[in-house]
């Protein structure tokens, strides 16, 4: 408009009262609510008028409310017209909703439910219910008395109002009042609900209450279909010989799941209830399920091959399955693979979703035709967190390399085990795998060629680990293992603003649960229900170097490996013109990378280095401290 001004910062939540926690206070529908009316007052008053720029002023204060202010509108001159006096009166109650002015705004509310002239007049019994209920829940104990009269008004509005639309919303929040006054009341009629064949329209807020329910204090004596859930989603030891007991009560399909998902293999209800899910039908339900477990169930008994042969009759018609159902089909398969080509077949995932920090808190799957960076994971494989702990921990490098050159995992999976191969031989020393994979490597990312391509020509052994070091100088995406899932999304010549950048050491240096995640606050991530279990293909000297191999690798986090590497090459190739940015890089990365217990140390030698070998240099001058 005409003279607004700077459109103001609004922040929509703000803290309760004893500030222990945040609520939304000012909705979308505020918002949609006033463009409405703004653009009513500019057809009747004109885009320039005074009448829009008091009302303007006026909002702004309004909407400062919503995160912590109290301005209050002042209430207009008399000459106002009862349009523009309507408008300043909803303002002015509003504004007192938003302050936590409840008692003020249910009055005022009110009043404007009984002016005639005022077009809020229709909504405003609705808004007083709200600031009731606003009173009701934000006080230090709730207060009973206004909930009950906010269920009484909403009660008559959902019987009453001349706004059909109201009607839904009414009855919405006689429900989130009888949840916190009548607890046992609302779980049992939602418990009904939910247990209907058809879902209601309420469906989405009573399975949230429901939810709430189930995670504050479960009910003593719950229905059936509540005792299931329960039990199904606990972890108790006794809660397997439960589920068990009543299958044998009931024999329904439900509880034959429940007790199948946790059954022990020494149980003797074992064969009755293996035999029992094997003669469900594939037009179940249940039907994948239950496949699922009897086959983890063979696995966990050692029984590979009859394992491989039930998982292969459903991973036929994998296709038709849903993503989230066919992945851990996939991981059971992987485990009991019986070559490295089944190995690869089946380490390979499609994610059932995204999910990024944001607004809801990470909660909401993203769409895939969403976000650009994400767009390629609908159709393009990716490997899963047991995937890469398999690849990344029981695999010796000799076993790697031959993996990497396998036709049988997709190319962008394949450039990605190249890469993390090729660090891993470095780290390894192995110039006869490392030799082997940079050709391969090379062509993976376009930031890779130049320092690959300077690897492979590179003359003597000591040239070309150094070339490779500098490699990884410059490349902070660079690591010695696979990522899961979405992995590292940052460009692999850049450096990750929350420090996802080259590698951690394991959590001790025995090789058995080598880091496929960067994190300095979680530098270890584990695979729930995954054991990590060698693969069954290969022999008792391949799983030796694989353990061997873990030792080295996992003892050795980037910071304290590339410091330590980078003062090495620069005492034996004290000319090379990129000695001083090496050592700069080789500081930097102590401070954005994962630090291990000799990380000062090494930190200070290269720094030291740098100054007194190359105190004139540009890039001595760049580096003004060393990092712990």
């Amino acid at each position: 408009m005409p003279g607004a001004g700077a459109a103001p910062d609004i922040d929509v939540d703000r803290s309760s009262p004893d500030q222990s926690f945040s609520y939304l206070n000012c909705t979308d529908g505020a918002f949609v609510a006033a463009a409405a009316t703004l653009n009513e007052m500019t057809t009747k008053f004109g885009a320039d008028s005074s009448q829009v720029k008091d009302w303007l002023e006026a909002q702004d204060q309004v909407f400062s409310d919503c995160s912590g202010g109290s301005a209050i509108p002042a209430a207009g001159p008399a000459s106002m017209t009862p349009f523009e006096k309507a408008q300043r009166d909803y303002q002015i109650a509003c504004a007192n909703f938003y302050s936590g002015n409840f008692d003020v705004a249910q009055q005022q509310f009110s009043a404007i439910a009984k002016d005639a002239a005022s077009p809020w007049r229709q909504i405003a019994p609705y808004l007083a219910a709200r600031a009731l209920i606003r009173k009701g829940t934000l006080a230090a104990k709730v207060d009973n008395a206004a909930m009950t009269e906010a269920q009484s008004r909403l009660n008559k509005i959902a019987g009453d109002s001349a706004d059909a639309s109201l009607r839904p919303s009414a009855l919405g929040l006689v429900d989130f009042i009888d949840f916190r006054l009548h607890p046992s009341e609302r779980f049992a009629a939602l418990t009904q609900a939910l247990a209907k064949p058809e879902a209601g329209a309420t469906l989405r807020r009573d399975l949230w209450d429901y939810t709430l329910f189930l995670d504050g204090a479960p009910p003593q004596n719950p229905n059936d279909m509540t005792d299931w859930i329960i039990n199904f989603q606990s972890g108790d030891a006794k809660s397997g010989d439960y589920a068990v007991k009543k299958w044998q009560e009931t024999k329904t399909l439900p509880w034959m799941l429940a007790a199948l998902s946790k059954l022990d293999p020494a149980n003797p209800a074992g064969a009755a209830l293996m035999d029992a899910a094997a003669r469900v039908k594939p037009d179940s339900p249940a039907y994948t399920w239950l496949t699922y477990y009897r086959a983890r169930l063979l696995v966990e008994s050692g029984k590979a091959e009859p394992a491989r042969a039930l998982l292969d009759q459903v991973l036929v018609k994998s296709d038709a399955l849903p993503v989230s159902a066919r992945n851990p089909l996939l991981s059971l398969r992987m485990q009991v693979a019986a070559n490295l080509a089944e190995l690869l077949k089946y380490a390979q995932r499609k994610p059932a979703g995204i999910i990024t920090l944001g607004g809801d808190n990470g909660q909401i799957p993203i769409d895939f035709g969403g976000p650009a960076q994400f767009a390629d994971f609908s159709t393009h494989p990716s490997f899963g967190p047991d995937s890469t702990a398999v690849l990344n921990n029981k695999l010796p490098l000799a076993t790697l390399v031959a993996a990497a050159a396998s036709p049988d995992l997709p190319f962008n999976l394949r450039k990605q085990l190249q890469v993390a191969a090729w660090v891993r031989a470095v780290m390894l020393n192995d110039g006869a795998a490392a030799g082997a994979l940079a050709p391969m490597a090379r062509d993976a990312a376009p930031q890779l060629k130049a320092y690959l391509q300077a690897y492979i020509s590179a003359k003597t052994t000591a040239q070309k680990h150094y070339e490779a070091i500098y490699a990884m100088l410059k490349l902070p995406g660079l690591r010695p293992f696979l990522d899961p899932g979405l992995g590292r999304t940052t460009p692999i010549d850049k450096l990750d603003d929350y420090r996802d950048n080259w590698w951690c050491a394991t959590a001790s240096a025995g090789g058995s649960a080598f880091l496929y995640a960067n994190s300095n606050d979680h530098p270890v991530l584990t695979v729930a229900g995954f054991d990590q279990a060698y693969p069954g293909f290969l022999s008792a000297a391949e799983r030796g170097a694989a353990v061997e191999q873990g030792k080295q690798i996992g003892s050795q986090p980037a910071a304290d490996y590339l410091a330590a590497q980078t003062v090495a090459w620069v005492n034996y190739a004290p000319k090379d013109p990129r000695a001083p940015e090496a050592l700069h890089l080789a500081v930097n990365a102590n401070r954005y990378g994962c630090t291990g217990k000799q990380t000062g140390q090494l930190s200070k030698q290269a720094f030291d280095l740098l100054h007194r070998r190359y105190p004139a240099s540009p890039w001595a001058a760049k580096t003004k401290f060393w990092y712990k």
